[in-house]
């Protein structure tokens, strides 16, 4: 049984995943198993991984969204922990190794973030980043900033039994929404090094935010159980950030009235309207 699943969602990704199993196979810890979901691409991608000299458990399925995809693979994980990288992404040789350490020697962080270093569609650096406003790594934390950048993220497993798997509904913010969830149920923790690189990819440096900042209206609600009174006061700060980033994006796209109602909503939330 191996030690870690590395678990890699790809849907037509095959001008660039070849970079990331490369960025696996160069690591300096071995024990791990590859899994590659493959989420109904139409390109090269099943030829990429076949092709490619590293062991991979390869999962064809038609396009059901990244949520679904990851959820595939953590269905057919055998390892004790999960580590996440996104099939533009990259990692640094030593990754695994130093956030394993890391684990051994704290064995109450059940999830690890690191920082990272963003590169273009060719690979050229854009420089590290890390979330602004960002000074504890916990629930709190990761309201305020969002430290757990998926491709940087190592787990337990254990914790998946109190947490599930990703919203499958959730379009876009699945994996900030799991790891809010990761975060209530158990400890994080995060190292300054940089230890990814985290490509801003060809299909992704025009993202449209709207559907993040809708999701984020419903998921904040879906928490309400689990929170106490000051994290229901931190969630409402957040849903109300949401319908003004809304409001802008509408405003933006000339929807009047879709930017009256979320700038309304962003001045006059009422968390009991929710109850």
């Amino acid at each position: 049984m191996p030690k870690v699943s590395i678990l890699i969602p790809a849907y037509n990704r095959g001008y660039c995943l070849k970079d990331a199993l490369d960025s696996v196979a160069a690591q300096t810890y071995q024990d791990f198993e590859v899994i590659v979901v493959d989420d109904g691409s139409s390109d090269e991608t099943s030829q990429v991984v076949k092709s490619h000299p590293l062991d991979i458990q390869y999962i064809y399925q038609k396009n059901k969204g990244v949520a679904a995809a990851r959820n595939a693979g953590m269905a057919k994980m055998t390892g004790e922990y999960l580590a996440f990288l996104d099939s533009d992404d990259m990692w640094l040789p030593k990754k695994l190794e130093i956030q394993l350490d890391f684990l051994n020697r704290h064995p109450e962080v059940d999830v690890l973030g690191t920082r990272c270093e963003v590169v273009g569609s060719s690979g050229e650096s854009l420089g590290k980043y890390k979330p602004t406003g960002f000074f504890t790594a916990d629930f709190e934390g990761l309201l305020k900033a969002n430290f757990l950048i998926t491709s940087t993220v190592m787990m337990r497993t254990r914790i998946l039994k109190d947490v599930g798997y990703f919203s499958e509904e959730i379009r876009s913010g699945e994996d900030y929404e799991f790891f809010l969830r990761v975060t209530l149920k158990g400890r994080a923790g995060y190292i300054e090094d940089a230890l990814t690189k985290y490509r801003i990819s060809k299909d992704g440096e025009t993202r449209d935010m709207l559907p993040f900042y809708q999701n984020g209206v419903r998921y904040y609600k879906k928490l309400y159980p689990l929170l106490s009174e000051d994290q229901m006061r931190l969630i409402r700060e957040k849903q109300k950030e949401c319908y003004w980033m809304l409001s802008q994006g509408y405003r933006q796209r000339g929807n009047f009235w879709g930017y009256l109602k979320n700038y309304f909503l962003s001045k006059t939330f009422n968390l009991s309207q929710f109850n």
